[in-house]
């Protein structure tokens, strides 16, 4: 007769053999069911450029998994040295349990943005939203929907959208 230190090893061997195979399928199943991107309406209404930024503290612990989506503003621009940079000012991760809905007024960036040649303010940039399905298992798709061109004022310098 098989002691229960074997049966139980044999058990465990015999779950995660089939976990295995049911993960990969699992993650399979996100290119098959991989739906359209959503329709994105956006607009700047007013940038300013403002000296110093606080920094941004994180005070509570995020689940990875309770996520649903996260989203990322990213502002991107180009220059002579570096050719395309894109910037992340601002996320947001909206939990399962958050409404399904995503509307922004008065958004402030929540990460610093410094340009290493300190051309930034005069120059033309694009304002894209990204944002990423956060499945249980399986590949995280990075979608971007809507872009808004915008000029980086100097300082004192009113803002004109393009």
């Amino acid at each position: 007769m098989y002691s229960f230190w074997q049966r139980s090893g044999t058990l465990g061997s015999f779950f995660s053999s089939g976990l295995m195979v049911v993960l990969p399928l699992i993650a399979a199943l996100n290119f098959l069911i991989y739906r359209a991107p959503p329709k994105v309406s956006m607009e700047v209404n007013n940038v300013t450029n403002r000296l110093g930024v606080e920094d941004y503290f994180m005070n509570r612990k995020v689940m990875l998994t309770d996520l649903a989506l996260n989203v990322d503003a990213v502002l991107e621009y180009e220059s002579e040295n570096y050719g395309r940079n894109q910037v992340v000012f601002w996320d947001k991760i909206i939990r399962r349990t958050d409404g399904k809905r995503l509307s922004i007024t008065g958004l402030k960036n929540k990460y610093p943005m410094v340009d290493i040649e300190d051309r930034l303010p005069g120059t033309t940039a694009t304002v894209k939203m990204y944002w990423n399905t956060v499945p249980q298992v399986g590949y995280l798709f990075d979608t971007q929907n809507g872009s808004v061109e915008v000029k980086i004022p100097n300082i004192g310098e009113k803002f004109s959208a393009n």
